[in-house]
């Protein structure tokens, strides 16, 4: 396949999860990675085990093999379900290497995700249904998706300054390995990642400059982390909140420069300053030095709706998304990017 497919909430055949943070999500992903709808074709993913009638727990692969994604039903509040990364898994509800959140033990038993502890990562808010409006951006190797209970905080121009909690964003699959990992469609040892998701208490909110959310899998000498890991994805974790660059240079708009974003993991550390550089995401971009608001303004000049117009830049067709916190990524939809 290669070139990625978009998958709209609104589309003719797309799966319908209103007010079912439970259950929706886990929808929603194996139709647009397995069985397809209506006219869009699945990105090529497959699942490992389904056993989610039954035990609360479903994993994906992708076309490579080059990690797991799986989900392990919540039975607290009303949260959505947690989701995990694993090497291989052993059987249905036994993963190698699982990982959901900063620990890799958080979950120790996938069929028993009944707690609200702060060091998981997972679906959906407190109290709320995150998952009525979504767009997934996928192929068979990587998949970016964007969950959210109101339309317009996907679907829209201009977002308001509350969409850091209206919105919920991960980012999964192979990367191109900076530590023997490989590529995006040709790994050669461990290359699967896994950032975003929210987490409850203080720190549901999850945003790209969280120091607590990422779920890395690899670490600076390529292999499996087993321990406690913090990631970054920079150039989002250089940016201070609520300053940067972007003016009021209407000319300036029309000469955004992009840059991909990198993971940056630090094991057994907090600090940014131990963290190593491990992989970079080509297909994700972003533009250094914005402030929080500064891209919203830009795209509301070039009349560009988030995920729906594409934009170009440098001879590359993007589309415009937004991040928790005011942040923004743009989507390339090139072959070569996601290959």
């Amino acid at each position: 396949m290669g070139a990625p497919t978009i998958y709209r909430s609104d589309d003719p055949g797309a799966p319908v999860v209103t007010n079912d943070s439970k259950n929706g999500f886990y929808e929603v992903l194996k139709a647009a990675l397995v069985t397809g709808y209506g006219s869009k074709p699945a990105a090529g993913w497959s699942v490992v085990y389904d056993v989610w009638a039954t035990d609360g727990v479903c994993t994906f692969t992708n076309s490579n093999q080059s990690g797991v994604l799986g989900l392990s039903y919540n039975n607290y509040g009303n949260y959505g379900p947690f989701i995990f990364t694993a090497s291989a898994m052993i059987d249905a509800v036994t993963g190698l290497n699982v990982r959901c959140g900063r620990y890799a033990a958080d979950i120790s038993d996938l069929t028993d995700s009944s707690s609200g502890s702060s060091n998981y990562s997972l679906f959906g808010f407190a109290q709320s249904s995150q998952c009525d409006h979504w767009c997934i951006i996928a192929n068979e190797h990587f998949a970016i998706c964007w969950f959210s209970l109101y339309h317009d905080s996907l679907f829209s121009a201009d977002h308001d300054s509350s969409n850091y909690y209206k919105i919920q964003n991960i980012f999964f699959g192979s990367a191109d390995s900076l530590v023997g990992g490989g590529s995006v469609s040709q790994p050669t040892g461990p290359n699967f990642i896994l950032q975003g998701a929210g987490q409850p208490g203080n720190s549901v909110y999850w945003s790209m400059r969280g120091d607590r959310q990422g779920v890395a899998t690899i670490n600076k000498d390529g292999a499996w982390v087993t321990g406690e890991c913090v990631s970054w994805v920079y150039p989002y974790c250089a940016t201070p909140s609520g300053s940067g660059l972007g003016g009021a240079n209407e000319a300036a708009y029309r000469n955004l420069s992009v840059v991909p974003v990198s993971l940056f993991v630090a094991e057994e550390f907090t600090a940014q300053a131990d963290s190593y550089q491990t992989a970079v995401l080509p297909m994700l971009h972003t533009v250094p030095g914005f402030g929080v608001a500064a891209l919203y303004s830009v795209m509301a000049e070039l009349s560009i709706v988030s995920l729906t117009d594409t934009i170009t830049i440098g001879g590359k067709n993007y589309l415009w998304a937004p991040f928790n916190y005011g942040d923004h990524v743009f989507i390339s939809l090139d072959q070569a990017d996601w290959s």
